[in-house]
């Protein structure tokens, strides 16, 4: 094989003092190589894979919520009471002022893992009473079965936290003209 290298780079090597073995050097630097270019695509490919994650998160997340604020929205729409509206209102002006803080409450173990289709359960009836089973109830009429099931699951907030988006949006929709 022969290497051809810049003319400045060859004087440096004929300055070089001592005995040096420029072809064993030329030769770890040819092993080395493949290897560090594997390792850039290998990181490269990872970067790409952490990337489309993060994409593919972000859009499950989205999806998760959306489908919630619609179901939120339709029942504050066409089911929720006036009073509903307000005791939901009030309860998170009282409680944490987000929604998504609402609900990782209730579903953390800071509040007894309570849930939080059974938080929103007592704040749309204005009492603590009943636990999950009445909520679960409470939801499944109002809702349907699987928007309950999906509101009333402690593992992922997501939907719960878009239901309460989008009944708030339509309580502040209304507003003062109830």
């Amino acid at each position: 094989m022969n290497i051809s290298v810049p003319a400045v780079l060859k004087r440096l090597v004929d300055r070089a003092v001592g005995s040096v073995n420029w072809s064993a050097v030329a030769a770890d630097a040819f092993r080395a190589k493949p290897q560090e270019l594997s390792e850039s695509r290998r990181s490269m490919n990872m970067d790409n894979v952490i990337d489309r994650l993060r994409v593919a998160a972000e859009l499950e997340e989205s999806e998760f919520s959306n489908a919630g604020k619609r179901v939120g929205a339709e029942w504050a729409r066409l089911r929720a009471s006036p009073r509903n509206l307000r005791l939901l209102d009030a309860a998170l002006d009282l409680n944490l002022s987000t929604s998504w803080a609402f609900v990782s409450a209730h579903n953390g173990v800071e509040l007894g893992n309570v849930g939080a289709g059974v938080a929103l359960y007592h704040a749309v009836i204005g009492r603590k009473a009943g636990g999950p089973a009445e909520a679960e109830r409470y939801w499944s009429r109002a809702l349907g079965p699987d928007a309950a099931g999906r509101l009333m699951d402690t593992s992922d907030s997501r939907f719960a936290s878009g239901f309460v988006d989008g009944a708030l949006e339509v309580c502040l929709d209304v507003g003062d003209k109830l």
